[in-house]
Order: C-alpha cells, then sequence, then structure tokens
C-alpha cells in the first residue's frame, strides 16, 4: 500500500463535543479522563498522547490550560509555553496556517512540541521540551481552551491515543522524520497530513511504532483532504555538519550542571538517575552520592567562582574528613545559609570515605566535578556566542533547561573544511589544510603522542591562566570577554586532565588538529553508555586565536574540522549520531548550529 495508512484501531469514546473542524466562541472544554475512559488505568497502554490542530492567523489570540499548571498561550503569531518556574517563548512564521499542538505524559514527564503547517505542508517545528508532571497520571485532568480574538477560532482536529511504554526516541532531523518513528510526530503525519514520508515502512511497522497496539480513542478517523500546492519552501536545508536542536529538558530537578557530569562517570544515562531517584531496588551506590554532593557542593558554593573550584572542593573534603564540619572563608561566609544542605553533604561524604577509603572519594568527587566545569565552560561559550545575557554562575546555571543538539550521522557526507586567514582584516581561503589525528587506542600505543599533546596543552593553559578576570563593576558578573577566558581556563585544565587519566577503553577519544604541523585545536568526546550515540564534550583551540581574534594570521575553521572529522570517524565505527548537550536560557536556544560553539575555543 501507498500513501495509505492501515492497522490503527479506532474507537469514539462519544464524550467529546466536537473532533472536526469545532468553532470555538469562547471556550472549550475537555475531560481528559472521560474521554480515554477504560483505557485509563490498563497496564499495557499506560501512556497518553494528545493532537490539537489548529488554523491560526496573525489575529488568532488563545489560551490553552492544562490542569492549571501548564499553559500554552498564542498571541500576534507568539507561542508561549509555561509550566511553573518554566517559560519558553517562539515566534510562529509569519505565512504559517496550521499549528499543532502535540502532548504526551510518560513516566511522570510531560512532554510537549509543536508543528507549524500550511495546508499539509510541515515547514517547522519545535523540539520536544520535557517538564515535570507533577500529579497521578490524567487524573481529574481539564483541558480548556480559550478564545480571546474577536473572531470564531477553528480547531480542525483533536486526536487521543494511548500506547504501550517504550524508552524515548529522539526526533531525528526534520528532514529525515519516520512517522513510524515517535508517535506524536506519527499521529501529526496520519491526522494533518494524511500520509507519512516513510509510508512503505508504516504499513509495515505500526505496531513496532508504539511497541505494541496503538488505539485511537477518539478525533477525528478520515484523513484531511490534501491541500493545493503552496508557494513556500519547505524546511530549510540544514547545512552538511550542523547540528538540530532536538529536545529540551527541564525535568532535571535543579542539577544542570551535575546531573550530565554524574552520569558520564559513573559510566550511565542521565535518564536513568532521574528514573532511579525513587527505586524499587537500592541503585547502584556511584551516582546517587555522587549527584547528591556535587548538587550540595555547587548549591553552597556555586555561586562565585573561587570556591566553586577542585581546589576548594579538595580543601572541604579534607575539612569534613578532619573536623566533621565545614570550614568556610569570608568569601563563602556571605552566601552560605543552607544548613540542612551542609548537613547532609557532611554527611555523605563521612559515609562514602568508611565505604571506599579518603583516597578514593577525593578522585572520584574531583574527576565528575571536572565534567560539571566542561559544562560550565560549554554554557559560558554558548551564552556568549547567542548574546545571552546575564552570564550566570554556577549555582544559577544549575536550574536552566538542557538542550540536546543532535548530528545525524546515517545521512552525514564528509566535507574538506576550508582554512580561513585574517589578512588586512579581510577572511582569506588559505592553500593550506587542516590534518586531524585521533587518540583513539590503548594507553600504551597512545603514550607518546598523548605527552606530545599534553605538553602543548599546558602550555595553552598557562597561556589562559595569565589572563586578567574582569567582571561588571555593577553586578560582578562576568563579562564576555571575561567568560571566554574563564572557559579556556577550564577546559585547558579538563582536556589535560583527560589526557594524563586517559584509560584507553574506547570511551573518549581526542580529534588534533593541525595546521602546518602545529597543533591548533583539539576535540574530546565520549561515547555514551549502552547507547549508539557519541558525544563531545569539550573543544579547545589555540589561545592566540581566541584571545586576539582580530589579530594578522589568526585562524578560523580549525574546530569545525575537527566536528567533521570525528563525524566521520564515528560513522565508520557504526555510530548513528553526534549529540551535544547545553544549557541554556531559552531565549538563548538555537534550533540549530555548526560544531558544538558558536565561539571557536
Amino acid at each position: 500500500m501507498h500513501k495509505v495508512i492501515s492497522g490503527i484501531s479506532i474507537e469514539n469514546s462519544g464524550v467529546l463535543p466536537c473532533i472536526h473542524n469545532c468553532v470555538i466562541l469562547e471556550g472549550f472544554n475537555l475531560s481528559l479522563r472521560d474521554i480515554f475512559k477504560n483505557y485509563w488505568n490498563l497496564s499495557d497502554k499506560p501512556n497518553k498522547q494528545i493532537l490539537l490542530n489548529f488554523l491560526i492567523n496573525n489575529q488568532t489570540d488563545l489560551f490553552i490550560d492544562i490542569k492549571g499548571y501548564f499553559y500554552f498561550m498564542l498571541e500576534n503569531k507568539k507561542l508561549t509555553i509555561s509550566a511553573p518556574n518554566k517559560t519558553f517563548s517562539f515566534y510562529l512564521k509569519d505565512k504559517t496556517q496550521d499549528l499543532s499542538l502535540l502532548f504526551k505524559i510518560e513516566n511522570n514527564v510531560f512532554s510537549t512540541q509543536y508543528i507549524e503547517s500550511i495546508g499539509t505542508n510541515m515547514t517547522n517545528s519545535s523540539p520536544m521540551i520535557d517538564f515535570h508532571w507533577p500529579f497521578t497520571g490524567w487524573s481529574s485532568t481539564q483541558l480548556s481552551i480559550l478564545n480571546f480574538s474577536d473572531t470564531p477560532q477553528i480547531l480542525r482536529n483533536i486526536t487521543m491515543t494511548a500506547n504501550t511504554n517504550n524508552t524515548r526516541v529522539k526526533r531525528d532531523l526534520i528532514s529525515k522524520l519516520a512517522c513510524w518513528g515517535i508517535p506524536a510526530l506519527a499521529i501529526y503525519n496520519y491526522v494533518v497530513q494524511g500520509r507519512c514520508n516513510q509510508l512503505d515502512k508504516l504499513t509495515h511497522k505500526l505496531k513496532d511504532l508504539f511497541h505494541g497496539d496503538s488505539i485511537k480513542i477518539a478525533g477525528h478517523a478520515d484523513m484531511l483532504p490534501l491541500a493545493a500546492d503552496v508557494n513556500i519552501p519547505p524546511l530549510s536545508e540544514i547545512a552538511p555538519g550542523t547540528q538540530i536542536l532536538d529536545h529540551i529538558d527541564t525535568n532535571i530537578k535543579e542539577e544542570g550542571l551535575t546531573l550530565p557530569a554524574t552520569a558520564r562517570y559513573c559510566g550511565t544515562t542521565l535518564a536513568a538517575i532521574i528514573h532511579e531517584r525513587y527505586p524499587r531496588q537500592p541503585m547502584h551506590p556511584c551516582p546517587q552520592w555522587v549527584s547528591q554532593s556535587l548538587a550540595d557542593f555547587t548549591l553552597l558554593f556555586g555561586y562565585n567562582l573561587h570556591t566553586w573550584s577542585g581546589d576548594y572542593l579538595h580543601t572541604l573534603i579534607n575539612n569534613i574528613i578532619t573536623h566533621q564540619r565545614i570550614n568556610i572563608d569570608d568569601e563563602a561566609l556571605p552566601e552560605y545559609h543552607h544548613h540542612d544542605t551542609e548537613q547532609r553533604l557532611i554527611h555523605s561524604i563521612t559515609t562514602q570515605v568508611r565505604e571506599l577509603g579518603q583516597v578514593e572519594v577525593q578522585n572520584t568527587l574531583a574527576r565528575a566535578f571536572e565534567y560539571s566545569q566542561q559544562n560550565y565552560a560549554n554554557y559560558l561559550t554558548h551564552a556568549v556566542g547567542a548574546n545571552a545575557q546575564p552570564l550566570l554562575p554556577p549555582q544559577a546555571v544549575q536550574e536552566l533547561p538542557l538542550g540536546y543538539y543532535e548530528l545525524d550521522l546515517l545521512s552525514y557526507n564528509f566535507q574538506d573544511t576550508q582554512v580561513r586567514v585574517l589578512h588586512n582584516n579581510q577572511w582569506v581561503a588559505s592553500t593550506h589544510h587542516f590534518e586531524v589525528d585521533v587518540i583513539d587506542g590503548s594507553r600504551e600505543e597512545t603514550q607518546s603522542v598523548r605527552d606530545a599533546v599534553l605538553t602543548v596543552i599546558n602550555q595553552w593553559k598557562e597561556k589562559y591562566s595569565n589572563q586578567i578576570i574582569e567582571r561588571d563593576g555593577a553586578n560582578g558578573e562576568l563579562t564576555p570577554e571575561s567568560a571566554i577566558i574563564e572557559a579556556g581556563q577550564i577546559l585547558s585544565h579538563t582536556i589535560a586532565s583527560g589526557l594524563t587519566y586517559y584509560l584507553g577503553l574506547g570511551t573518549d577519544q581526542f580529534f588534533i588538529v593541525r595546521l602546518n604541523g602545529e597543533i591548533v585545536s583539539i576535540l574530546q568526546s565520549d561515547s555514551i553508555h549502552n547507547s549508539d550515540n557519541a558525544e563531545i564534550t569539550a573543544s579547545l583551540t589555540h589561545p592566540d586565536y581566541v584571545l586576539r581574534p582580530n589579530a594578522e594570521g589568526t585562524i578560523r575553521g580549525a574546530g569545525t574540522a575537527a566536528v567533521r572529522e570525528m563525524a566521520r570517524y564515528m560513522q565508520a565505527k557504526g555510530r548513528k549520531k553526534i549529540i551535544s548537550d547545553v544549557l541554556s536560557q531559552p531565549s538563548a536556544m538555537v534550533k540549530s548550529k555548526l560544531g558544538f560553539h558558536s565561539i571557536e575555543l
């Protein structure tokens, strides 16, 4: 069958006041519990999805309320999505005619995504956004739609489905979307487009789509007629080597720096740690005590980079072991007021020292903290590149949402990177080429090359360390220039540490970029635990090109060359995606970016 969807079971609940081309004059209410009815408590259908498809224009003024907890506001083509202490705003395209809102709940996580269309042509979509769902299922949930415009609002379709539990499948590049890959997008393709861009697979894989039977509980069952062609280009073509903002996670419990660092150090996944916070069986001790200790340390001392440092953490642990208390200096004293957190940190450290020994606790927290520092350095470079203000201290960055960027390797085509040199204030293409070497072998096999690279990185580290960190006189915040220096200091230290403690187990790699024999950039990657993906964890460029970006002879393109070579290398090893995660204010979340930093470090 071609361009025909089959295999979806349909049951009309009979409680929807309207399911197709609904006219909303003022308000429209849905009781989700009544709609899902008998499917509410089925153990094999725990997940619920909802699609609302609206016909919109520049005068549309909508407000959607879900249980008085989640709010969606659309006014002047600006869509605002709000939950307690979390707000995201998106500007829709001027010519957008249809707006589809997708909702899903799974494992106490409420996920939402929107898709813009002109007729049946999808023109844009948001990343999936995760929020904590503090309720039990959808029990007693009311969904209310209010129309504040002077004209009736058309709700073109309402569709609700229930399906079996499944692990999260992230969205692929928009241009490569397979509607059978994600339930929410399958519903969109089914209802709005009337087809799937991989329909030949859909008819055979519909059950695989939901890892079991998917039942359409309520909504319009017929396909919308295919609209006439509209003179507008499809989704913007993505440049080769560009990452797409795939996912935004607000459900990391104010541990945006430390939780991913813990997952990386302990060899597990972020999702595994989050889902096992309240386990039926005791979880592996590493994620539990490491994440809690780093989070407490950051809450106590993360307002200042003097106290949020490896040296300060080392001293603090020694004080706890020796005196069973935390000695604080004058700089820490003004902000130090979390007595319960202090006692919890003391208890955690002393308990682990008894079980593991002082040296093991020191080394574990030191390495895991370095990963937290890398995350903060990545935040700084991303924030500076996105012109985000203010530049926040680690304590505040912990609370930011985590954005996941992806580079699809299944469709990746390698291309050389042009060397660009600044000459007479003009960027000039060079006839020279970047050369990229990979460190990925045993400790013994890589010892000599690691020593040589480490010598260079230590020189870079010294250059960054000799720079003066300046702050805004009014509020003490880092200036953009100082943020880049701070990031360079952190990354040169953590990359040097990574080279020193390199295990050679195939879990991390270093990509060394040279120009005319001189190292000009280095990129560190991590193979994600039990995954087909790889992640870039740090990227550092020669400090001369960072500290004096407008100097004659400055080089550009080295960071991009490292990313592209990593993509080719990981593609050859059978990896499917390269990902990076960046903590950022929602206003600084950009949909796509080349490489992993807007500013090369």
